[in-house]
């Protein structure tokens, strides 16, 4: 079962940090092993703030966002078809299994969002998950708590293993079509608010703001457009003309700040060439760049007002530089072609794919998606066959996966074509960029994820973990006989399941599943999950279990810093050596540090000799004080944590061995 192993050995006394705002009912020690006590740092390229607690995967940037010159392939399946189904396609057809799938779920969440979000999840092979949240009730109701309680399941998903969530809000709100559409300011201060939730909680996850590309705004006529004479029209009217039409930005009045966005979302699809849709043809030649790029003309209309998506959202140019991700996209096809139409479902999508994932010239005059936009580093295509009523509800097959022969071409097209392979990433390349473990030889007690497809990381002990395709509990009498002691073979990738009010006990998981609620124990055998509590006897309980409560907390309520409703500047690291880090005090660099010169200079650099350092110009040869520059930081001693002024705490080593004597503040 296991082979020889190699044991990292930690560094003693190292301190661990805990979450800027915990999940409710945990207390996770989390180690930082990429620049212990870093405080706030923020991504020079993208501006988004991060909390202390904050930590990349490895090969992956803020947010799961993936090295330049790679872009993660991902799947949105049909709802009865989980990923491990779609994985297992992928690889049969000669492919790659996906590195992303989304699941739309609705925000606040109902029971059965969240037995779908814990099952999908566990199906995904620990991929990211795209979490499309839909508030279908009203906007303006959301909670904090509702927040909360999604970025619960994405920090639990990270410390099963998972890689992480990407959560798509309100998807598409510069549309007509759904409620949350064309109303900016309500759509800003819910998305920032659901952003402070997942940068708070999780250690990876990131946010998704994802519009509908914006030939034919302002869809005129939808059934949630905005109005003259309505609060948006304002917002939305942004030439300041009086008409809302489609020589108003599409886009810019719902942006809620680069603060706040990990990735912009586009979506973009080929649903025909004019509205009632059904007819099977092929998509419009270079269809795909010119709704993204603001070029489109064709039978639909001369859109060409359109601002460019990608110059200036994704370009160094436009001002934000965000990775981009197609949200959702897929060709039409009518099953049955019952509005006719002679092009075959085969060669429709082939165009469409190519269109998307091409590295090459796209004919008649311009690139192919993937050669046009270097940013595109996701892609997540609709594998669905459903009824669409804006295709007079003729059954529209979107798929690429669900028919053999067509899943063999996609992969055949995409990969084999020069330069796929390297530019389009599957779940195996990621796992291997992220570091997980080798069946048998390395310690996936950490990742908790295992680079052979079908392998699980399995526990033996505190010690030692290992990715095995299966486990016998007891003693392994194949491994060497100074190893052999009992595995436990816990599945370190299982997703913690949070309790129901009042029917579970909390004891253990001491995290909930309805907001608002604490888990209070009752004694020592029961615990559960209740909005309040009161010491003694609870007379509504069945007689045979009417003993006392004690009501101590076993959980407390997540609190979450509440972020401003407009953007402020983070504070901004400087640069090795070319830029003065005197009144920043920081480095973009995690190995540097913020060294004085003299009155007139400072700068980082990976070390410092007090004097003259003849590297320099002989004009600036004066001698180097290296006094070192940092922003004093002091924590005050609350349950065993130090809590920081900027809501970032730290946890000793002292409390993981539940040790007597910690100071009462730390200055760093």
């Amino acid at each position: 079962m296991a082979g020889w192993r190699f044991h990292v050995l930690q560094a003693a006394l190292a301190a661990t940090l805990c979450a800027a705002s915990k999940l409710s009912c945990s207390d996770p020690a989390c180690s930082d092993q990429h620049g212990l006590l870093q405080t706030v740092k923020r991504d020079h390229r993208k501006s988004v703030v991060t909390a202390q607690h904050r930590r990349q995967l490895p090969g992956l940037g803020p947010g799961l966002e993936p090295p330049d010159g790679k872009t993660i392939f991902g799947i949105i399946p049909q709802d009865d078809q989980p990923p491990s189904l779609i994985a297992q396609r992928m690889r049969e057809a000669g492919g790659m299994a996906p590195a992303g799938y989304t699941i739309f779920i609705e925000i606040p969440m109902r029971s059965g969002d969240r037995w779908r979000l814990q099952n999908f999840m566990s199906a995904a092979q620990l991929a990211p998950v795209v979490v499309s949240a839909e508030p279908f009730s009203n906007m303006t109701s959301l909670q904090l708590s509702d927040a909360q309680e999604l970025a619960g399941f994405c920090r639990r998903y990270e410390e099963a293993g998972g890689a992480g969530c990407l959560l798509r809000y309100a998807h598409e709100m510069n549309g007509a079509w759904y409620p949350w559409c064309q109303r900016p300011s309500e759509f800003r201060s819910t998305y920032r608010m659901l952003a402070g939730a997942i940068h708070a909680i999780t250690a990876r996850s990131g946010m998704v703001w994802s519009v509908n590309e914006g030939s034919g705004y302002p869809f005129s006529g939808g059934t949630y457009s905005c109005q003259q004479g309505m609060s948006c029209f304002s917002e939305v009217d942004t030439n300041g003309d009086g008409v809302f039409d489609k020589f108003d930005d599409p886009y810019a009045p719902y942006y809620p700040g680069d603060d706040v966005v990990d990735w912009v979302g586009i979506t973009v699809y080929s649903w025909g060439l004019l509205f009632p849709f059904g007819e099977n043809q092929l998509p419009q030649d270079n269809y795909f760049v010119n709704r993204i790029r603001g070029n489109y003309v064709g039978p639909a209309g001369d859109y060409r007002s359109t601002p460019d998506f990608y110059f200036i959202y994704c370009s160094p140019q436009g001002g934000h530089n965000k990775p981009m991700m197609l949200t959702e996209s897929s060709a039409l096809y009518a099953v049955g072609a019952p509005f006719g139409g002679t092009a075959s479902n085969m060669d429709i999508k082939r165009n469409w794919w190519m269109q998307v994932f091409g590295l090459t010239a796209c004919p008649p005059s311009s690139l192919c998606g993937g050669a046009e936009f270097p940013m595109l580093k996701g892609i997540m295509w609709f594998d669905v066959i459903k009824r669409e009523g804006a295709a007079q509800n003729a059954t529209v097959d979107w798929s690429v996966t669900q028919n053999t022969s067509m899943a063999q071409n996609f992969a055949q097209d995409v990969l084999n074509q020069p330069g796929g392979r390297a530019r389009y990433m599957g779940l195996d390349e990621l796992n291997e960029m992220r570091g997980c473990a080798d069946d048998d030889v390395e310690d996936c007690t950490e990742t908790k994820c295992c680079v052979s497809p079908g392998s699980t990381c399995y526990k033996k002990d505190d010690g030692w973990a290992a990715c095995m395709a299966s486990c016998v509990p007891g003693i392994d009498y194949s491994e060497p006989p100074q190893y052999q002691t009992p595995w436990s073979c816990e599945d370190l990738s299982e997703i913690q399941t949070c309790s129901a009010d009042r029917v579970e006990n909390c004891a253990e998981t001491r995290c909930f599943i309805s907001p608002g609620s604490t888990c209070y124990k009752k004694d020592d055998g029961w615990a559960a999950c209740r909005s309040s509590c009161v010491p003694g006897i609870d007379v509504s309980e069945a007689p045979q279990f009417q003993s006392p409560w004690s009501c101590e907390v076993l959980s407390a309520p997540t609190v979450i810093p509440t972020l401003p409703p407009t953007t402020t500047p983070p504070v901004i690291c400087s640069e090795d050596r070319v830029e003065s880090c005197a009144e920043s005090k920081c480095c973009t660099s995690s190995g540097s540090t913020c060294y004085k010169k003299d009155d007139g200079w400072a700068t980082c650099m990976a070390s410092c000799v007090p004097g003259i350092d003849y590297s320099e110009p002989p004009w600036y040869q004066t001698p180097w004080s290296c006094e070192v520059l940092h922003i004093p930081r002091v924590y005050v001693l609350q349950e065993g944590c130090w809590l920081g002024h900027m809501h970032d705490q730290l946890c000793s080593w002292h409390r993981l061995q539940r040790a007597s004597t910690v100071p009462d503040t730390l200055e760093l």
